[in-house]
């Protein structure tokens, strides 16, 4: 994920930032508890341009998260 994390700027601190605000951006951390996807980011937004294919995949997590 050192690629994601680069092109993407650390997105997925970005739930820890709005849990804790003041925690500067080097002490960020993922959240186990947050709903996570299937794939990368880079995965995801390839399969978000095919949208049966998207829906085919994120359709089954709806139990999962819901």
């Amino acid at each position: 994920y050192t690629v994601s994390n680069w092109l993407l700027f650390n997105l997925q601190l970005h739930p820890d930032h709005h849990a804790n605000v003041q925690r500067p951006f080097d002490q960020l951390r993922s959240v186990a508890s947050a709903p996570q996807l299937p794939a990368g980011y880079p995965a995801m937004i390839l399969l978000a341009l095919v949208p049966p294919a998207w829906f085919a995949v994120m359709d089954r997590r709806l139990p999962v998260v819901a």
